[in-house]
């Protein structure tokens, strides 16, 4: 008898929604305060943007800094980015990952912070090794943020590109 409900109880929600019509989304939109109060939204379609170099110069020339920073000289150096994952209603997260890419010379850190808790850095040296950095902000649910932290290591005055790409999505 209990076979017969639960195949019962099956066939009445696989008829309950009409051949065609769109899933019920898992999700609510992200807020528009949500939105307002991120410097970037990434979508499913992801993001590039351009982000000018931290203005302030590292003080830390052939890699004499270092942690920890008391007088707070990599804080100066360092520009955030909060960045708002909408991925869409009808998943619940994703796997963002982060590339910063420039032309001018230099050594640029990046570090991916969530919940002030750092997930994951990048820290090439750069002049050896090209002029990028790429790291994960691990899983991130629908309408949930991240801080991006690009440091001016010591590099000449330049743009940022700043593309995010998506991966994992989820629905459950």
């Amino acid at each position: 008898m209990r076979t017969l409900v639960s195949l019962a109880a099956v066939a009445m929600l696989l008829t309950a929604i009409p051949a065609g019509a769109d899933p019920v989304p898992v999700s609510e939109p992200c807020t528009q305060d949500q939105v307002d109060a991120a410097d970037f939204v990434v979508k499913t379609d992801g993001l590039t943007d351009t982000v000018p170099t931290p203005t302030a110069m590292s003080p830390y020339p052939l890699g004499l800094g270092g942690e920890p920073d008391p007088l707070g000289f990599q804080e100066a150096a360092t520009d955030v980015y909060t960045i708002l994952v909408d991925v869409n209603p009808d998943h619940v997260a994703a796997t963002p990952s982060v590339r910063i890419d420039w032309e001018h010379t230099g050594d640029i850190d990046m570090d991916i912070y969530k919940n002030g808790a750092l997930v994951e850095g990048s820290h090439n040296f750069n002049p050896l090794d090209g002029n990028g950095e790429q790291a994960t902000a691990g899983k991130v649910k629908h309408c949930e943020t991240f801080e991006v932290h690009i440091r001016n290591y010591i590099s000449t005055p330049g743009d940022i590109d700043l593309t995010v790409s998506l991966a994992s999505l989820r629905t459950s």
